[in-house]
């Protein structure tokens, strides 16, 4: 996983014989400038990690710690110690997008009854508004194979603000308003 910003890669190591998560390459200079993130329990560390990019912000979402962070992408482009916001979140979810600043978008919120598509989550004040349910969940199904079946992924268009699901065994995907409501499918 590779986002771009400025003359820099910032590449997702998926903890591969690295001590970070995050590696900071350098288009210019050819080569890894700086990496962070690192994997373990401490405060700034992560213990699993997904990359999202809203401006000149860069979002680490952690499922394990049930938290979402953000670095400045220029300063870690720049500075040695760049600051971490932490965000402390209430449920687990599959998927996380930036909307916008303050909010963000989680599927696949299995804490309820009715399973989720996605969950628009308020990071300032911890609310959840939930939008997208499933038309039909299976009750019968065990839960793993069922939050198997059902996950997908999420991307907001950075110009419309229009939210895309796709599936994972489906070739469909689902457009949104940025206010939750559907669209069309593809």
């Amino acid at each position: 996983e590779m986002l771009v910003y400025d003359n820099h890669l910032f590449i997702k190591t998926f903890g591969r014989a690295k001590e970070k998560h995050i590696s900071v390459y350098s288009i210019e200079e050819d080569s890894i400038k700086a990496e962070y993130a690192g994997i373990g329990n401490g405060p700034d560390e992560m213990i699993s990690c997904e990359m999202n990019r809203l401006d000149n912000d860069l979002w680490l979402y952690d499922v394990s710690k049930m938290r979402i962070s953000k670095m400045k992408m220029d300063s870690l482009c720049s500075s040695s110690s760049p600051q971490m916001e932490h965000y402390k979140l209430d449920r687990y979810y599959y998927r996380t997008a930036m909307l916008n600043d303050s909010i963000m978008l989680g599927t696949n919120d299995y804490s309820d009854e009715k399973a989720m598509k996605i969950s628009f989550v308020n990071l300032k004040t911890g609310e959840v508004l939930k939008r997208g349910q499933f038309s039909y969940i299976n009750q019968s199904v065990d839960l793993p194979p069922l939050i198997d079946a059902y996950s997908c992924y999420v991307d907001v268009n950075p110009r419309t603000k229009d939210i895309l699901l796709s599936y994972r065994y489906t070739d469909v995907i689902e457009i949104y308003d940025m206010y939750g409501e559907f669209k069309r499918s593809l």
